[in-house]
């Protein structure tokens, strides 16, 4: 009986549409949400990637393990409102799971002066309430913030550019076994009236599907689905 083939190194692209939003509203598939914070809505949008293909064999167990992820977008931001509305959160998450809206979402982004229950990390006010945790770390598999802004020293044309001003990565990484995995980019404003130009995006994906012994399959799994 011939032996199974492990599949060589893959490469996808998720891709997601861009938008305009602002006052609590956006075009689909782009969808809305309240925030934690005092002022301004969530807008949310989501992509899932079926693994199937590449986890499932009757014959061995095996998981995807990724080597790099690039975040690809087509074009700039911008942010337009009064002197007060002019700023943004932006966080992109590649999971095992779908954040939920209210359990993971909402929480994330609860103002500049404030921190939020980003998935992945230890509640910010140290308290040790797992309830509070929307994600554990093995679930987040990548993922990078970024804190925007207007420059008032740069202006083109009759507006001012939208910069990055603060990011960071963060994800563990670790090997995929589950049958999907979903990316999910949520942007927050600071107040109802901030308007924002997000461009479409792509998260090029490579990775390599290696082969796991049962216990270790197993591990993954349960990690994956926070048990």
């Amino acid at each position: 009986m011939p032996k199974a083939v492990t599949p060589g190194p893959r490469q996808w692209s998720m891709q997601l549409p861009g938008s305009v939003m602002g006052n609590g509203s956006a075009s689909a598939p782009w969808e809305v949400t309240d925030i934690v914070a005092a002022t301004g809505h969530g807008y949310y949008c989501q992509a899932k990637l079926d693994l199937r293909a590449l986890t499932s064999d009757p014959k061995t167990s095996r998981g995807v393990s990724l080597a790099n992820i690039s975040l690809q977008e087509a074009g700039p931001w911008d942010i337009t409102g009064g002197e007060t509305e002019r700023a943004i959160v932006v966080y992109d998450m590649l999971t095992t799971v779908r954040p939920s809206e209210q359990g993971v979402l909402e929480p994330i982004f609860a103002g500049f002066s404030l921190p939020g229950l980003t998935p992945g990390f230890l509640n910010p006010t140290g308290t040790d309430d797992s309830d509070d945790n929307p994600l554990n770390p093995s679930q987040v598999i990548w993922g990078y913030w970024r804190q925007m802004g207007v420059d008032r020293n740069i202006v083109g044309g009759t507006d001012m550019f939208s910069i990055a001003v603060g990011s960071s990565y963060f994800g563990e990484g670790e090997v995929l076994v589950g049958p999907e995995v979903w990316w999910t980019r949520f942007i927050a404003g600071v107040a109802d009236a901030t308007q924002v130009m997000t461009p479409s995006a792509n998260l090029v994906c490579y990775a390599g599907v290696v082969p796991l012994t049962e216990p270790q399959e197993m591990t993954q799994m349960m990690r994956a689905v926070q048990r």
